[in-house]
């Protein structure tokens, strides 16, 4: 495909660059226009999740109406484009981060022929998006905006434009393609919405009050957390989330990824629209699977996750590949984060003393860590734009009552082998991305935390190059939400074959000897921390959940935490006879 290389930023183009998305770098699009056979503006009209039998991962296929040609040939109606992970029953996988497409979306796609056998699917016309989440370009129906993860278009005309400019292709702008009808106002209101602080994912509720909905359902928007949220980045909720519905009120509970900003509701003919003048804010977001309980290809029910004991020990063994063992500094970054997260919220989590010859990351039982193969060609690998793939993959069972359960079975992370990453103890420079840092974030998936919008905060969206990429750290909003959901997977029912998740106890400072005796009080006020004994204190000290110590007293009750950063600590209390006792606590 000949393209014309040329400048972006023009009178009649508005760009911004979003700052590098977590696990994904920025393709241009000059680089997607070069690489794709076809780019084309489509609907989505339905979709539905197959098992490729060959390597045991499933996907969803998408049917697109095609509403016009932008580049490339194509002379029929509708095409497939397939997506990474899905539902099949009671099996789902997540691909983190991957592109998913929601029924009724509208946009341009980037794409490739695509070739793969799947169960109980025949047809052709098969395509993939290059470079996956970024190659799709999303349409806002009603403001017209046009937005992937880093770029946006003021309108669909200066989108036009410039695709126009680099395939050299003269193009129609088809106004009426995008927006469905005159938006009315009017009479249309969002007086007040309640609570207004949640976390997403846990079946909380918010009730949104006003006039003008009509008394027919439409649709809840948030704001996307995975996509950095903004009004051009809304996503509607299932309708099976919205539990009351009149003309001034509406219930509905707030999905997993939903993340701190406005709210819009649209009346069911589409052309009503109310967006809140305040923000919803979400704290943190527990990650959700959605089963199809009937197996029609029509998703029925979310649920939320339950950690189990997948390995006989109490949860779940990390095994890694004996290429990434082979790369002594990662090891060490990565067990860092693992003894992270295990003195956060006592996660079982253990590393496997043998390595595995696997070099493709598969459901098989198998919780793999790797780097991408240098030599493997298989589509399962990383995708342009990306620097590392969490894949999850969740089992469900139905009780005799009724309730859906779901629960983690097995997650493997692949990390790209070409990216510039820093392995080091010390922080990254500008153009490194800390290892540390990602890995703390990635395993936050698999502790079944999504992402939020919070700028600092260790499930945030996104996160830039350079020093700002060592997010090496648990915030005190993250780790209640994990502790959350670390909680509720030790309750309730269990499907069969499973058994409940132990905790296991932090053994991750550079210190022993640790007793657990109720002889210590220990308590906060104001700016310190303070100790009531009935043995003597010889020594306090506050470590960071690396290991590192940040604050000692000797013979002291009592330390300042003044000029300590909102985050989870250690304090360690040494009594006369050496014993040392740990409590963790938060700012």
């Amino acid at each position: 495909m000949k393209i014309k290389i040329i400048t972006l930023i023009t009178c009649f183009f508005s760009l911004f660059q979003i700052l590098a998305q977590q696990m994904l770098y920025q393709i241009s699009i000059e680089e997607q226009v070069e690489k794709s056979s076809l780019i084309i503006e489509g609907k989505v009209l339905e979709k539905r999740s197959y098992l490729n039998e060959k390597t045991n991962h499933i996907y969803t296929l998408n049917k697109i109406e095609v509403l016009q040609k932008l580049s490339g040939v194509f002379d029929t109606t509708y095409l497939y484009v397939i997506t990474k992970g899905g539902t099949v029953g009671f099996n789902t996988e997540k691909v983190t981060p991957s592109l998913q497409l929601n029924k009724g979306s509208i946009g341009a796609f980037f794409l490739q022929n695509y070739k793969i056998e799947l169960k109980n699917f025949s047809e052709d016309k098969i395509y993939k998006v290059y470079s996956d989440i970024q190659g799709f370009y999303e349409y806002d129906i009603i403001s017209e905006e046009v937005a992937n993860p880093f770029y946006s278009f003021e309108n669909t005309e200066s989108f036009y434009t410039t695709l126009s400019n680099l395939t050299e292709q003269p193009m129609q702008f088809k106004k009426n393609t995008t927006k469905k009808a005159q938006k009315n106002l009017s009479t249309a209101v969002i007086n007040s919405f309640t609570p207004t602080t949640v976390r997403a994912g846990t079946g909380e509720t918010i009730v949104i009050n006003g006039s003008g909905f009509g008394n027919a359902i439409g649709s809840v928007d948030f704001e996307d957390a995975d996509l950095g949220g903004g009004l051009a980045n809304l996503r509607s909720t299932d309708d099976f989330l919205i539990l009351s519905w009149s003309d001034s009120f509406i219930e509905v509970r707030v999905p997993d990824f939903a993340g701190t900003g406005q709210i819009r509701v649209t009346d069911q003919s589409g052309v009503n629209q109310f967006v809140s003048t305040d923000d919803l804010t979400v704290l943190s977001a527990e990650s959700n699977i959605t089963f199809d309980t009937d197996n029609d290809g029509e998703f029925d029910t979310t649920v939320r996750i339950k950690l189990v004991n997948t390995n006989g020990v109490g949860g779940y063994t990390w095994t890694y590949n004996s290429d990434f063992k082979s790369n002594s500094k990662a090891v060490v970054a990565f067990e860092k984060s693992v003894n992270n997260w295990i003195c956060a919220t006592g996660i079982n989590w253990t590393i496997d003393e043998n390595t595995s010859n696997l070099n493709v990351a598969t459901d098989d039982g198998v919780n793999l860590v790797r780097f991408e193969s240098s030599t493997a060609s298989n589509d399962d690998e990383i995708e342009p734009g990306t620097l590392g793939v969490t894949i999850s993959y969740f089992m469900g069972c139905q009780s005799g009552s009724g309730e859906v359960i779901g629960y983690l079975s097995e997650v493997d992370m692949t990390f790209n082998s070409r990216a510039n990453w820093n392995f080091e103890e010390g922080l990254p420079s500008g153009s490194q991305v800390d290892f540390q840092g990602t890995a703390t974030h990635e395993l936050g998936h698999a502790h079944s935390m999504g992402h939020v919008i919070s700028e600092g905060q260790l499930m945030h969206f996104n996160t830039i190059f350079g020093e700002e990429s060592a997010t090496r750290d648990i915030d005190d909003n993250t780790l209640q939400g994990a502790e959350q959901n670390f909680e509720f997977s030790k309750t309730g029912n269990f499907c069969r074959g499973t058994s409940v998740v132990k905790s296991k106890t932090c053994d991750s400072l550079s210190i022993n000897k640790f007793v657990d005796r109720p002889k210590f009080i220990v308590f906060q006020e104001n700016n310190s921390i303070k100790v009531s004994s009935l043995s003597v204190v010889s020594r306090l000290s506050i470590f960071d959940l690396n290991g590192r110590l940040l604050v000692d007293a000797i013979d002291e009750s009592e330390l300042s935490t003044a000029l300590l950063p909102h985050a989870a600590y250690v304090l360690v209390i040494e009594d006369s006879n050496g014993d040392l006792l740990y409590r963790k606590f938060s700012l």
